[in-house]
């Protein structure tokens, strides 16, 4: 590795965070490549040597996004051995990543079908892939043990993050309510609660 490539992934993450920050703020039809210029510190020379254009930055970010939350949750998972620890601590970092990371979850939620983000469907897809193929092999053996339910993969996905990934969208309108913070604390357990009781076996609702 050279010199000079730390350096380039340094400016690449400031004109990465500036983008955002810009999109976040202004929105993105009203965000301009001097915007992103001015708050970032880099030259336009710069940013287009990085980035094609807008819509470049907004791919850019995504796909960033998207796999700092999947590597980040699959890393939590596998640290856990129990069925029940690993559904719980999916849901807890569901939400406590939509928390830390609020701009970035907003634009993860809206983005998704904007021209720029849509042109790497290929990418998005692919990585999608790889993490529910590692994702439900975690699962496999727990169900084949009988401590989680046989369902399909998508129902059983939905059980367990779809209600988290409601609230984390509502929460994200709201956040900026001082109360807020302590509902989604208190949610988290109601939520993974919900979750564990949805997929796991009869036997393991036994006393």
């Amino acid at each position: 590795m050279t010199r000079a490539e730390p350096l380039k992934r340094d400016r690449r993450r400031e004109i990465l965070d500036a983008a955002l920050a810009s999109f976040s703020e202004l929105g993105y039809q009203q965000t301009t490549i001097e915007h992103i210029r001015a708050r970032s510190g880099a030259s336009t020379g710069s940013i287009y040597h990085h980035f094609a254009g807008k819509e470049q930055l907004a791919a850019a970010i995504y796909l960033d996004g998207l796999a700092s939350y999947q590597d980040g949750l699959l890393v939590e998972l596998e640290r856990h051995k129990s069925a029940e620890r690993g559904v719980r601590a999916i849901v807890h970092y569901h939400l406590d990543w939509i928390a830390a990371h609020q701009p970035l979850a907003r634009f993860l939620l809206s983005m998704r079908h904007t021209e720029g983000v849509a042109a790497t469907e290929g990418e998005i897809r692919a990585r999608r892939v790889d993490f529910f193929r590692r994702a439900l092999a975690w699962f496999a053996p727990h169900i084949e043990a009988g401590a989680i339910r046989r369902l399909p993969a998508p129902v059983l996905v939905s059980l367990i993050i779809g209600p988290a990934q409601e609230l984390g969208r509502h929460w994200l309108g709201r956040a900026a309510d001082p109360e807020q913070a302590k509902a989604l604390r208190d949610a988290r357990r109601l939520l993974a609660d919900a979750a564990w009781n949805a997929i796991r076996t009869s036997e393991q609702n036994a006393p």
